[in-house]
């Protein structure tokens, strides 16, 4: 069976995804109007994510740039951005990054009995 990513690793891939999100370089030639249109879909589903992956990715993103005097990831809907990239992603890296959110709810139902996306506050950190 392949090792899992831990917690740790699971935030640094984050946190790299909204840097190149943030920096535009992903690599990826992605038309600029898809990028831009995915906040804005109202009708928006996950093309990756299932809807379990996609909460847990909109409650770590929004551990790493929480909302302050200025919108945190949810409100920049960066898990929209995330799942457009891993949409098209090297299906190795997609297969990392699910794994990493298997074990993330593994983790947390070994230590707290449910899943991560229930865990308080202080759990999650």
């Amino acid at each position: 069976m392949p090792e899992l990513m831990g917690r740790r690793e699971l935030l640094k891939i984050a946190s790299a995804t909204l840097v190149a999100l943030a920096t535009g370089k992903t690599g990826l030639g992605m038309p600029r109007e898809l990028v831009q249109n995915v906040a804005k879909a109202a009708n928006w589903s996950p093309m990756f994510f299932n809807a379990h992956q996609n909460e847990t990715v909109m409650v770590l993103t929004n551990l790493i740039i929480p909302k302050t005097d200025t919108p945190g990831a949810n409100e920049a809907n960066v898990h929209r951005y995330i799942d457009l990239f891993l949409s098209v992603g090297d299906p190795a890296d997609q297969k990392q990054f699910a794994d990493g959110l298997a074990w993330l709810d593994d983790y947390s139902k070994q230590t707290y009995k449910q899943e991560f996306v229930k865990c308080s506050a202080a759990q999650q950190s």
